[in-house]
């Protein structure tokens, strides 16, 4: 006991076995924790397809070895009285330490959630924004960093969060179009009503989406120019997608001459649905005698085309126009020009 209580440099024998012994403890166990929790994760990472227990894994290689050591000499020197200017260097020097290794294993869990937040993390109609929002995200990191570093040092922060909220109500205020385009941008992201290449119709503008940017949407209309769209205006137009269509209905009116004898008017419905089915493009729905046009007694064909292929759709009826043309004619109907019949009277 006397030997413990023997003073070396000021400080006695045990005060500096218990910080030799804080200091091995702490690494000790922080290896050996780190070492067990790694082996678990791998050998769970194994027998499932998830990769939470990767990012895990790699987010504890991400503490590196003289962090380890700094950190465990800081808490093995607290017993220990240092001078003022010492002790201050000492503590900002683990504090910023210690924050940014937190910062980087936040920003990259960041970018671990906004890639698994997607089907495929290569998405390219996903690619600007998911880098917009790691931009955002990781500068919000950063700011709440500093503040926690300068409020450990012992900074007065006070004013500094209120003059942020300030500043970041002006900023808001000044740029709200900004700020709703990237915020539409985002729910295009998430929610995908479109993607690049789909064929869109909306508010009386159609074309090819080729690029989803932080503020506009460019879609290439059909007479070859670009548009460029806000996409909050994107989020709040009601958007037709034609790429997703899995089939097309087309609705063809035919119209007979009213010298068509009945008993032929009857049969032809069958004979246009005849020649629907033959066509294995087509699926068949109704056809029907309609109504006594003006000029015509007025038939009409409804069938899906099996494609939304647009280049599919135009030759399939093309095909079975010509066919119900030919079949009408063997039929000896005729289709009229509109006409009208005018009497004068004396």
């Amino acid at each position: 006991m006397e030997l413990l209580g023997r003073e070396t440099f000021g400080y006695s024998l045990q005060t500096h076995l218990t910080a030799v012994g804080v200091f091995l403890l702490f690494l000790a166990g922080f290896r050996l924790g780190r070492a067990v929790v790694i082996d678990r994760l791998r050998a769970l990472a194994s027998r499932t397809s998830n990769k939470l227990d990767d990012l895990v894994i790699e987010l504890l290689d991400m503490i590196r070895t003289p962090e380890q050591y700094l950190v465990a000499f800081y808490l093995a020197t607290r017993p220990y009285t240092l001078p003022v200017w010492l002790h201050r260097g000492f503590r900002a020097v683990v504090v910023v330490s210690v924050t940014y290794r937190a910062v980087t294993m936040l920003q990259r869990a960041v970018v671990f959630a906004l890639a698994a937040a997607t089907d495929d993390p290569k998405d390219p109609a996903a690619l600007h924004t998911r880098r917009t929002m790691t931009l955002i995200v990781n500068s919000a990191i950063w700011v709440l960093a500093v503040l926690f570093a300068l409020s450990n040092l012992g900074f007065n922060i006070t004013s500094m969060v209120a003059g942020l909220g300030i500043g970041g109500i002006a900023v808001a205020l000044a740029a709200q179009a900004v700020l709703g385009d990237l915020f539409s941008a985002v729910a295009i992201w998430l929610d995908r009503p479109f993607e690049l290449g789909d064929f869109i119709v909306f508010d009386g503008f159609m074309g090819t989406v080729e690029d989803i940017g932080i503020k506009t949407t460019r879609v290439r209309a059909l007479s070859g120019e670009m548009l460029i769209v806000p996409n909050a205006s994107l989020t709040s137009a009601r958007i037709r997608n034609f790429k997703r269509m899995r089939e097309r209905r087309v609705v063809i009116p035919i119209g007979v001459d009213y010298r068509t004898p009945v008993d032929t008017l009857a049969r032809l419905p069958g004979i246009v649905e005849a020649i629907v089915r033959k066509d294995d493009r087509l699926r068949f729905e109704q056809v029907f005698v309609d109504k006594l046009g003006e000029s015509s007694i007025d038939l009409e064909l409804v069938y899906w085309v099996r494609s939304a292929d647009m280049a599919v759709h135009m030759a399939a009826k093309q095909e079975l126009v010509l066919s119900i043309l030919k079949a009408v004619q063997t039929e000896g109907v005729e289709i009229p020009f509109p006409h009208r019949t005018v009497i004068l009277r004396q």
